[in-house]
């Protein structure tokens, strides 16, 4: 089913269990969708309008998208923030404007387009992160801002196509073998800690 918010409701809506929605229409910018720790998996869009917003920042919230030709629209997020993120699009998920990922994203079918609409990609989870192959159209991310005091380690060759931004106190940890290339601006906030290129044998 679709869920519509009604125009002017009185608590945010919370999810229960694990759903699964066609499209999310709200129209107003007061209370949100929360997914409370629970899954949604969404095939059809997020229509909306006045800042509204899905709250998918607390511990196993996930999103998953399971349609055709969708997208993540710009400030879709609280804070732009979001626990869990499963691509299941066979045709891919673009992204407009930020998002924060606090722990991972998978891709089952189709990937993440994180550059044509020149987003912003944040690493910013309280544990370690591992960015991952096969999960960004093309590994090619517009710009990416490392966030994590545990750090993020890069796990294939990734192209970064106009900056990548380390925050001061936060780690990016380039393997032996993987590859960043970065077309645009490196700007290391967090000094000879913040980006560690190790070396094989």
């Amino acid at each position: 089913a679709t869920i519509l918010f009604d125009a002017a409701p009185s608590n945010h809506c919370q999810l229960d269990q694990n759903r699964t929605v066609t499209n999310i229409i709200n129209t107003q910018p007061t209370y949100r969708m929360d997914l409370n720790g629970f899954k949604i998996t969404v095939k059809g869009n997020f229509n909306f309008l006045n800042g509204a917003q899905i709250d998918a920042s607390a511990t196993n919230s996930t999103v998953e998208f399971a349609g055709t030709s969708q997208n993540i629209p710009t400030a879709s997020f609280y804070n732009d923030k979001i626990f869990n993120l499963i691509i299941n699009d066979p045709n891919n998920v673009v992204l407009n404007g930020n998002l924060n990922i606090l722990n991972t994203i998978t891709a089952t079918t189709g990937r993440l387009d994180a550059y044509s609409d020149l987003p912003l990609v944040t690493y910013g989870g309280s544990s370690s992160q591992t960015i991952e192959a096969n999960r960004f159209l093309n590994d090619t991310i517009y710009d990416l801002t490392i966030d994590n005091t545990l750090g993020a380690t890069l796990n294939t060759d990734l192209a970064i196509q106009h900056s990548l931004t380390i925050n001061s106190g936060k780690l990016l940890t380039i393997p032996p073998a993987m590859q960043m290339n970065v077309i645009g601006t490196i700007t290391n906030n967090a000094g000879v800690s913040g980006l560690v290129v190790k070396a094989s044998s």
